[in-house]
């Protein structure tokens, strides 16, 4: 550092930035450019904090904005999947559900299988039923037979 000036290998030293990034940084004007190869001190270095400083108080700023960007196109994928019927809504897939299970039941008591393996098979349905649906939305089984009589 000679005459309050430093070299570009010196600040980039200093800095642990590049001497093209220090050049980069210079051309937006955040910080004063070099002259000759040389940089002003310590004008440029308390220049280069405040540049810093300025883009961690907009990078919270920045954040919300992709955050926001990102929740409304996941929105619009949504709306865009429910209205090329790609995408159901809940109520729509617990009555599909409904069905399914309701077709199983009856295959599963119209077979020929001996009661205690129907029974175990109801038993088998209902408990995978409990893991799709809130147990409130869940009746037992009445057809779930005495295995005894």
């Amino acid at each position: 550092m000679k005459n309050n000036h430093l070299d570009s290998k010196d600040l980039a030293k200093m800095t642990g930035l590049t001497e093209a990034r220090l050049r980069q940084i210079a051309a937006t004007g955040a910080i004063p450019g070099p002259t000759a190869g040389r940089w002003q001190h310590p004008e440029t270095v308390q220049r280069l904090f405040a540049h810093y400083r300025r883009r961690n108080e907009l990078k919270p700023l920045d954040e919300a904005r992709l955050r926001k960007m990102q929740a409304e196109a996941s929105m619009a994928e949504l709306a865009y999947q429910k209205e090329t019927g790609a995408l159901l809504s809940v109520t729509q897939t617990f009555e599909l559900i409904d069905q399914v299970v309701a077709a199983l039941r009856s295959g599963i008591l119209a077979s020929s299988l001996p009661k205690e393996d129907r029974n175990d098979l109801l038993l088998e349905l209902q408990r995978l039923l409990r893991q799709v649906r809130p147990p409130s939305q869940i009746s037992p089984p009445p057809e779930v037979e005495n295995a005894t009589g």
